[in-house]
Order: structure tokens, then C-alpha cells, then sequence
């Protein structure tokens, strides 16, 4: 899990293959990536907070629109 430079979301990677994006101070589910192929270990938010990196076995960018 990562919080975003400002801490109003978070994104979470999954064994369900899924990355989320979430709003912290609601709990409300804003995104459901469903791109991978494996377990999502690991995610983060570049330092401006408009794109995510998620890995499995591969990386993927997303851009993200918050």
C-alpha cells in the first residue's frame, strides 16, 4: 500500500491480481485495476500524485486522475 503525497488516497495491490485506489478519509473505493496476470506486491504514486506503478511479474503505469 501507498498513500499519496497529499495522504487523501491510498492504493493498495492484491492477491486477487487487482490494484485499488481508495480515499482515505471516506473508505470509499474510487478504482479497480484489473491488468495483472499474478499477485500484486508492490504499488506506488510518482511524487505529483498523477501516476501509479504497480508490479507482479511485470510494471505497469497508470495514470491516475485524482
Amino acid at each position: 500500500m501507498a498513500f499519496s503525497s497529499d495522504g487523501q488516497h491510498l492504493v493498495s495491490g492484491s492477491a486477487d491480481h487487482t490494484v485499488k485506489l481508495w480515499h482515505v478519509s471516506t473508505g470509499q473505493e474510487l478504482y479497480t485495476l484489473n491488468d495483472h496476470s499474478d499477485w500484486v506486491n508492490s504499488v506506488a504514486f510518482s511524487p505529483d500524485s498523477k501516476t501509479l506503478v504497480s508490479r507482479d511479474m511485470t510494471i505497469k503505469l497508470w495514470r491516475c486522475d485524482i
